[in-house]
């Protein structure tokens, strides 16, 4: 294969891949007071039936509200901490509702996705949680299968949740604090 044509079908795959991603920043807040954003990635995938490809881009920690007092920016430098952190270690729950639109509906339909594992900072097969669909749905879309998958053309993500925001950075933090 001549390098133009490798190029041409890199970038091909890469544009393809990418039209249905889906890019979210959610706020979080921990039971010990710590907050911050975290950054998602989505992607509608048919792998082993409808599934979700998750991915994890970031975990900002801005600070943590602790016995009455928010600290954030530098006011923890004399404890090592300084922030806005970027947590590499941490990890998450994620569920949500999503939908698609099959050809020959007016409608969108509408399923979901389940905590189905943690969603760790990594590439997009590393959280492949299953979409649950009713049985019409499901019977509709793989009618409609010849063309490609309606999921993976027109699925995407309604609503995200996150919980359970964890990991060692958030841990040192927390021990920081109770230790000043």
């Amino acid at each position: 294969m001549k390098p133009n044509s490798i190029v041409i079908l890199l970038f091909f795959t890469i544009n393809i891949y990418g039209q249905q991603v889906q890019r979210f920043t959610k706020n979080f807040e921990t039971s010990d007071g710590i907050y911050g954003t975290v950054k998602i990635s989505t992607k509608p995938m048919t792998f082993s039936g409808g599934s979700i490809m998750i991915q994890q881009d970031a975990v900002i920690v801005q600070g943590i509200r602790y016995e009455g007092q928010t600290y954030s920016g530098n006011q923890l430098s004399s404890l090592g901490i300084q922030f806005p952190i970027e947590c590499s270690n941490c990890y998450f729950t994620a569920s949500g509702t999503v939908s698609m639109l099959i050809p020959g509906s007016v409608e969108r339909d509408f399923g979901k996705f389940e905590s189905g594992g943690s969603v760790h900072k990594g590439g997009f097969l590393k959280t492949n949680q299953e979409v649950i669909f009713s049985d019409s749905v499901k019977e509709r879309h793989n009618a409609n299968n010849q063309n490609g998958s309606p999921w993976e053309k027109t699925g995407r993500v309604e609503e995200l949740r996150i919980s359970e925001v964890q990991g060692a950075d958030l841990h040192r933090i927390i021990d920081s604090v109770n230790n000043h």
